[in-house]
């Protein structure tokens, strides 16, 4: 069990790089030269966040030969907001996320995050694949710091998605199945910013 408590706080690094954008360097442009000044602060703007298809997501998580299953139904607004991984409950504790495309398709991640009892993580990676069908996620994470040793050290973390359909009866957009049980991410992420 606590293997999965530390895959849990892995994937989040995924989650905020896939949820959220955040540039570390500011762009400043003369007002005298505004085309030449816009189109380099096109060129140097943060990659738009990934989206996957509508419906239905059928996770797998892996690290050190442990392997948890979930699935996540989402629609445009949930995606916005959880991400890629579906699982951001709360405020974003990563301080650098960058997305950057890749020459040919994917994406290569990066972020440092403070998970406070749970350390600190720097976290690099690839996102391959199509998400309108199915798409992988590579990560390697470092954390230091971490109140429970077992939860320091390096460690690679592959997560697969799958899109299966429509999300079936009884799911609506951000509730997510995990070991025999379900939850909304939305209503979870409400509780912990205190009912926004």
């Amino acid at each position: 069990m606590a293997r999965l408590g530390w895959m849990a706080a892995a994937g989040l690094s995924a989650l905020a790089l896939a949820g959220c954008q955040k540039t570390t360097e500011g762009a400043k442009a003369p007002a005298a030269n505004a085309p030449a000044a816009a189109s380099q602060a096109a060129a140097n703007a943060p990659a738009a966040a990934p989206r996957r298809k509508p419906g239905l997501w059928q996770m797998s998580m892996s690290s050190e030969g442990v392997r948890q299953a979930s699935a996540i139904c989402v629609d445009a607004d949930t995606d916005a907001k959880l991400g890629l991984a579906g699982q951001k409950p709360g405020a974003n504790p990563c301080r650098e996320n960058r997305i950057t495309p890749r020459p040919g398709g994917g994406y290569d991640m990066e972020s440092v995050c403070d998970l406070g009892e749970a350390g600190k993580m720097t976290a690099q990676g690839t996102l391959t694949g199509d998400l309108n069908a199915g798409y992988k996620v590579e990560m390697q994470s470092t954390t230091t710091g971490a109140a429970a040793p077992q939860m320091n050290g390096v460690r690679r973390i592959e997560m697969d998605a799958v899109w299966k359909g429509p999300c079936p009866a009884g799911m609506k957009p951000g509730d997510m199945q995990v070991a025999g049980m379900k939850m909304n991410l939305l209503d979870a992420q409400k509780r912990v910013r205190g009912g926004e």
